[in-house]
């Protein structure tokens, strides 16, 4: 996952795509939704697969733009990793999940905001 981005960091300094534009930004995203949404709707995986990792793309740029390193990303990753780890409760020696009516997970006592106080506001 570091190298990944490493490399979209690379790509993007290759394109001179160096500011951040709120607008293009957003704008990628919602082409990739729309592909992601219109891919799952056909069932084409390749299409999906290609809208989801396009998706990333754009967030681990954007990350790096909002000045994050590559390391600090993969940081926060982790810490966010673990945070949702911990929305489990376990039983029988397995993770299992909570959910409401809706099914969303419920965070339980145990639960862990994470630690992002590393990146400056």
């Amino acid at each position: 996952m570091k190298d990944i981005a490493k490399d979209i960091i690379e790509w993007n300094k290759i394109c001179e795509n160096n500011n951040f534009n709120y607008h293009l930004e957003n704008s990628m995203l919602v082409e990739e939704f729309a592909e992601l949404i219109l891919a799952l709707k056909t069932k084409n995986k390749r299409e999906a697969v290609d809208a989801v990792i396009d998706i990333l793309w754009v967030w681990i740029w954007t990350l790096h733009k909002l000045e994050l390193k590559a390391n600090e990303i993969w940081e926060a990753f982790e810490k966010i990793r673990n945070s949702n780890y911990s929305k489990f409760i376990i039983e029988d020696w397995k993770y299992v999940a909570l959910r409401d009516t809706t099914g969303k997970i419920i965070k339980p006592a145990h639960y862990r905001a994470p630690d992002l106080s590393f990146i400056e506001n």
